[in-house]
């Protein structure tokens, strides 16, 4: 559980209770095993994820009389306006996971490995909100609320290559290619005026699950008899549907409900191709001192 709160001071004063709870069940089956007298090792595996969550959230703010909007606005005198209510809403999602995952290092020589592995996944998540009526918000007529439900599931492949070779005892070279993904989500608004049942469903679109394709090499090296690691790394990443939090324009539902011209929410924000190294080192001194360093530069541009 969370509990907290945040005071916002711009005119007037502003009182945001940030309460959430969670309850999660995550567990795991793992087996292990070597195969043709060692020269395989095997993992296989499945395991299972839940999560309920459920948050109210909203906002109480004192006004002054001066009204600003997106497009300007003017004071006026800077008097008691009274309290205000806003945001007011409760959401409950619950979230399960379902995965089976398998893994095999092929030791084809002493120095040389090959790595092979894939995941399924089945993901879904059951939404609700109910959106209570507010100075920013007024439910359907005849009503004092509003609920919205959703739910969608999503299934995915995963999986990874992996080359190791072994130069001398104190130097492994390595070359991988992975995918991995993030099952999409909810960030829904519930629309003033409009009944619960017309905007559930497919209403809601979900934002798409997050993919990203890594291929990646590097160095991974000890000297001064492991006194001294040194690790360098380039990568070149290909990722997809981006989630991330973002300000959506909303000054088409008015003043009302949207006075600041929009409001953050997370959205699919595209595709970006991400490339670069980094080099990390650690050098073990006596009495007891280490020093560690890293280094990073990295570049990306719009797919």
């Amino acid at each position: 559980d969370h509990e907290g709160n945040s005071d916002w001071q711009a005119l007037g004063f502003e009182f945001r209770p940030d309460d959430v709870t969670s309850i999660v069940l995550y567990q795991e089956l793992q087996l292990n095993t070597s195969l043709f007298n060692g020269r395989v090792d095997l993992v296989s595996g499945l395991n299972y994820f839940r999560e309920k969550a459920s948050s109210h959230l909203w906002t109480e703010t004192r006004r002054g009389t001066s009204a600003f909007t997106p497009a300007g606005g003017a004071a006026n005198g800077n008097t008691d306006a009274g309290m205000f209510r806003n945001a007011d809403a409760m959401t409950r999602q619950v979230s399960e996971s379902f995965g089976w995952f398998n893994s095999a290092t092929w030791h084809v020589t002493d120095r040389f490995n090959i790595t092979g592995g894939a995941r399924l996944s089945y993901d879904t998540k059951d939404y609700k909100q109910t959106r209570f009526a507010a100075a920013d918000f007024v439910p359907a007529p005849g009503t004092t609320s509003t609920t919205v439900t959703a739910d969608h599931d999503w299934d995915e492949i995963d999986w990874r290559l992996t080359l190791d070779y072994h130069v001398t005892p104190d130097i492994m070279a390595y070359a991988t290619a992975s995918k991995a993904y993030k099952s999409g989500q909810y960030s829904f608004t519930v629309l003033a005026n409009v009944p619960g049942p017309e905007q559930s469903g497919d209403f809601i679109s979900p934002i798409p699950p997050e993919k990203v394709v890594n291929y990646e090499a590097g160095l991974r090296m000890t000297f001064l008899d492991g006194r001294l690691r040194f690790n360098p790394t380039g990568y070149y990443m290909m990722w997809t549907n981006r989630q991330a939090a973002r300000q959506v324009n909303c000054s088409a539902e008015g003043l009302a409900s949207c006075p600041v011209g929009f409001r953050i929410q997370v959205v699919d924000s595209g595709d970006v191709d991400i490339w670069g190294y980094e080099v990390d080192a650690q050098w073990a001194l006596p009495r007891r001192l280490v020093l560690d360093g890293a280094l990073e530069e990295a570049a990306a541009r719009e797919a």
